[in-house]
């Protein structure tokens, strides 16, 4: 490619995950659709005229997304990886405070993917629900104490 390209870095697949955090729909998001190769979603999170997950997951693939995680609070965490569907059991604790449960969820969950990415240079269906267990676990810890860094103290951070 011509080096006064502008799009010829962007036609380079980057040596790392990009994981959309999709709390909810923007609509903006159709512009960097075509770059995320992971998707954690809330249960909010809906695609346009999206009636439930599954049309939103579908909406996702033509993005060429095959790759989506969804949260829904203290409810199991739903995956669809390359063809592989599943759940995982969410710990039952008891709740003080939710705020930012789902960002912590978020950057375990990146933290995990990119411990094994950088192993394998990939991520299969039975590695992603060992790195979802290990950001519900993350979660679950936070949201046992008050405010969104107080569960820090208990790790000795």
């Amino acid at each position: 490619m011509l080096a006064d390209d502008p799009f010829s870095q962007i036609e380079e697949k980057p040596n790392y995950l990009r994981i959309l955090d999709g709390g909810s729909w923007k609509p903006w998001l159709p512009t960097i659709l075509p770059f995320i190769d992971v998707a954690v979603i809330s249960a909010d999170f809906k695609a346009p005229l999206a009636t439930d997950v599954a049309d939103t997951v579908e909406f996702l693939k033509g993005f060429g997304i095959t790759k989506v995680v969804q949260t829904n609070g203290e409810e199991s965490v739903r995956y669809w990886w390359d063809g592989v569907t599943g759940s995982v059991d969410v710990p039952s604790v008891k709740t003080v405070c939710t705020l930012g449960a789902g960002d912590i969820f978020h950057g375990a969950f990146a933290w995990g993917c990119a411990q094994l990415w950088n192993h394998t240079n990939e991520l299969n269906a039975v590695q992603v629900v060992e790195v979802i267990r290990f950001a519900t676990a993350i979660a679950a810890k936070s949201v046992q104490s008050f405010g969104t860094r107080t569960w820090l103290k208990s790790l000795g951070a």
